[in-house]
């Protein structure tokens, strides 16, 4: 890379520091004929020439890669550049630099502590303690998604040895569970605008030993997802990204983040052309396939990490079957779904400016054997998705991006009363066009499966989980309330879902069903989300669920603050052909209790709590056979269990003890077989 003012760790002023003792640091502007400079000047000349501006980014990279379409966005970046810049000023506007505390976060952010549970004794247990103890600025900070729960962590770690309740499933031998989540590994850009949406993914596995493993216990290992933003942070000792908070230019943050994407990025940025101002924390997603493992980001491109070492390869080419373009314009869904009958993958990607949304089918081998692109009538949130033997259904809801809101500093995403949700059924070979077909307004933010119905093979079924809204977290603002309308029961409120059947008529493009998965006796289903099927039926027929249900008090009505992720207490297993539920209280802590029972006595609901659940296959082929794992967190005693739930019994069979905090995350995965 050349040699120019942006490529090296910004200098620190001794002579600058704030009230709380913290540096400051300056940097000049970019001087006249530097790579910056220089690419500004080609972008935003008049008339705007993408030809002139691909040459000039040439000279520091290869360019041929970079989509019209984001030279366009460069050109606008570089007006910004123009306009921010104030007659006569030489210096770039302050930012404040690392915590004190700063050297030892670095540190134990590059290093791997590991711990042997067999020894015990008192300074085994101040380690553990030590492991689990969040970072100061992270206590302090007032912002719930840096405390609790979701405090970080301040080191990487293995645990060797963990004891285990109960007997360890047959299928379960050689496995691992894992799960993906946010561990700002510095301290943010901003403690009041940080997000569990902006930290830093971290792995969180749990291994079972083999059949033949001479070790009886179970293991535990973190590792963070080694992305370019951690990396690029790590080294100058400080977080440069604002996250989805707060997505305007910062100065002198903003240069940097360009001058990297088109320039220093080797034509492949983990992040479409749009994206400046955050990073890629690959923090949400969680899919094993090919052997192995891909962490995801709504808004960026997927990192492959090695079984079961957990170590980063670095971004997901596909086996290099994706190009430039890919990566310029693309992000990677968090919710890919394999096959598995052919062994295939599919997710999707989107684009929020360009309005589209495309398919991606990725071969067993782990190449891309097909792609197609859709266009959307409004820059939708795609989060999930669903397939069948046959196809593939798209979820575009009324959850919108809206620019100009972003460039005032508000929220940046609406979610419209008055705009229908759309399904669109699309073949996976590829053939016929995409059928749309509207649906009342409502938001079904996670999908549990789909199937073409075997006695109609133009009708699709679909199970979701319907929001009457959703308010993205914090995220969006309400439109046309005043035309909301409660047409399956009981209202939900914002963000949060109760089990949902679909009937659809791809041939004439209509609803043939919408309803509420009710009780076998009629009444009110329990609110729940966050849920599987048995893996063997994705996208098959299937007549049983699972799912994450609610605390009681939200059960109840009680209000689901604007920043708050609604707390999950039991698992729920769902008859989808009579509406039995049956349940699993978390607070059930003993192997073999019954089913629906609680022997907490005394304990309070809400002790004990999950984010996510996903299903292990057991030795038989039916339908239900096995396990539903679950990252449990004993959020009194800062210590946490992964439980391990029998599927069609819903009977604790086993949990494994985690004798330290483990944070709150997002989804989880399985991979079996991968422990020696």
């Amino acid at each position: 890379m050349l040699d120019h003012p942006l490529a090296s760790p910004l200098p620190l002023e001794p002579h600058g520091t704030s009230p709380g003792g913290r540096c400051r640091q300056t940097r000049p502007w970019p001087v006249a004929g530097s790579p910056l400079s220089v690419c500004a000047s080609a972008t935003s000349s008049t008339p705007f020439s993408h030809a002139r501006a691909r040459r000039v980014a040439g000279q520091f990279g290869d360019a041929s890669s970079i989509p019209a379409s984001a030279l366009t966005y460069a050109g606008g970046c570089a007006l910004l550049v123009a306009a921010a810049r104030a007659p006569g000023r030489r210096s770039w506007r302050r930012r404040r630099a690392l915590h004190c505390s700063a050297g030892r976060r670095i540190e134990a952010a590059q290093s791997v502590r590991t711990l042997d549970l067999q020894g015990g004794g008192a300074d085994l247990t101040n380690a553990l303690l030590d492991v689990g103890e969040p970072p100061v600025w992270a206590e302090g900070s007032g912002n719930p998604h840096l405390m609790g729960g979701w405090a970080p962590v301040q080191c990487e770690l293995s645990l060797k040895g963990l004891r285990i309740r109960g007997r360890i499933p047959e299928h379960l031998h050689g496995s691992i569970y894992l799960r993906n989540g946010p561990n700002p590994a510095l301290e943010p850009y901003s403690l009041s605008m940080y997000h569990a949406f902006d930290g830093h993914g971290m792995i969180h596995s749990i291994s079972f030993p083999s059949k033949d493993s001479s070790s009886s216990g179970a293991g535990y290992d973190r590792r963070y997802v080694r992305t370019r933003g951690l990396s690029r942070e790590l080294e100058v000792g400080q977080s440069l990204f604002t996250g989805m908070r707060d997505m305007l230019p910062k100065f002198p943050l903003f240069f940097e983040h360009l001058w990297d994407k088109f320039a220093g990025c080797q034509g492949t940025p983990d992040t479409p052309y749009w994206v400046i101002m955050s990073r890629n924390p690959s923090n949400n997603g969680c899919t094993v396939h090919a052997g192995k493992l891909l962490s995801t980001w709504e808004a960026g491109s997927a990192y492959e990490l090695s079984l079961p070492s957990l170590e980063t390869r670095g971004l997901c080419t596909f086996n290099g079957s994706l190009d430039g373009g890919d990566f310029w314009q693309d992000n990677a869904s968090a919710h890919g779904k394999v096959d598995p009958v052919t062994g295939e993958l599919v997710t999707i990607s989107y684009n929020m400016l360009e309005c589209w949304v495309k398919v991606v089918i990725v071969g067993k081998d782990g190449a891309v054997v097909r792609r197609r692109k859709v266009s959307l009538k409004q820059p939708t949130l795609c989060h999930d998705f669903a397939i069948t033997a046959t196809r593939v259904v798209l979820n575009d809801g009324p959850l919108c991006l809206r620019i100009p809101k972003v460039m005032f500093g508000a929220k940046p995403f609406d979610f419209d009363y008055s705009t229908p949700c759309r399904f669109g059924i699309l073949n996976r070979d590829g053939s016929g066009d995409v059928v749309w077909i509207e649906t009342e307004p409502c938001m079904n933010f996670h999908v549990v499966n789909a199937y073409d119905d075997p006695e109609d093979p133009d009708r699709v079924v679909v199970y979701t989980f319907r929001q009457d809204a959703s308010l993205g977290l914090g995220f969006a603002d309400a439109q046309h309330a005043e035309e909301r309308s409660c047409p399956h029961g009981r209202p939900l409120q914002s963000d949060t879902a109760a089990l949902h059947r679909w009937a659809l008529d791809v041939r004439r493009g209509v609803v043939l069903e919408s309803r509420r998965l009710r009780l076998e006796d009629g009444g009110e289903p329990p609110l729940c989300d966050f849920g599987c099927v048995d893996s063997r039926r994705v996208g098959l027929p299937s007549t049983l669920a699972w799912s994450c249900a609610y605390e009681a008090s939200i059960q109840e009505g009680r209000s689901v603050g604007e920043d708050e992720v609604p707390p999950f207490t039991r698992l729920l297993r769902h008859d989808l052909r009579s509406g039995a539920v049956t349940s699993y209280d978390l607070r059930d802590r003993e192997p073999g209790g019954s089913a629906g029972a609680s022997s907490g006595g005394s304990v309070r609901e809400g002790r004990f709590i999950c984010n996510d659940i996903c299903f292990a296959p057991g030795v038989s082929d039916a339908e239900g056979c096995g396990s539903l794992l679950a990252l449990v967190h004993d959020v009194e005693e800062g210590v946490a269990e992964l439980r391990v739930v029998n599927a069609e019994s819903m009977e604790l069979e086993c949990a494994v003890e985690i004798p330290t905090r483990v944070p709150y995350g997002f989804h989880c995965g399985f991979a079996p077989g991968v422990v020696a």
